[in-house]
């Protein structure tokens, strides 16, 4: 039961919501100002929860090294000024993202009207923020100390803005 959000991508965005909403009940939080990262799995999530558009509860959305594709679960309307703006940082050698999914993800939020931003680096591989990658011997994951540090560079710039 616990990992049907794997494959129940309706599910995990209601529960992500759940907790925005939860969050935001918080007192002293200001749920105008809350945002959404995630890594991998958590990147396709942060992007799931992205697509709900003005009822998604956030900010802003930043995947880093996600999970691309246009989305299992339909898309709202994203260019209402309550939607969150999304950063997606991928790393182009990524084995886990085919070209077409990429190009749906991309189409997908054009469609939407989405407000967002994907920094692609080049000769970067799935896991790029994750200095423990650089033990890993499987090459489909890799270190990359620039690529972590223009990325993470790139998600505070959003957050500057979109948090104001």
């Amino acid at each position: 039961k616990a990992r049907e959000p794997l494959n129940d991508r309706a599910l995990s965005r209601k529960r992500m919501q759940a907790s925005v909403a939860a969050l935001a009940a918080v007192e002293g939080v200001d749920p105008k100002r809350i945002a959404a990262i995630g890594y991998c799995f958590g990147g396709r999530t942060v992007l799931d929860l992205a697509r709900a558009g003005s009822f998604a509860g956030i900010s802003a959305a930043v995947s880093f090294h996600g999970i691309l594709d246009d989305g299992v679960i339909a898309s709202e309307d994203m260019s209402h000024p309550d939607a969150p703006q999304v950063l997606i940082c991928h790393g182009d050698a990524d084995p886990f993202i085919s070209a077409e999914n990429r190009a749906a993800c991309e189409e997908q939020l054009r469609r939407c009207k989405a407000r967002w931003d994907m920094l692609v680096l080049g000769g970067v591989r799935h896991g790029f923020t994750n200095p423990a990658q650089a033990l890993n011997p499987n090459p489909a994951f890799g270190y990359s100390a620039r690529a972590a540090s223009v990325s993470w560079k790139a998600a505070e710039d959003l957050l500057a803005e979109s948090l104001r």
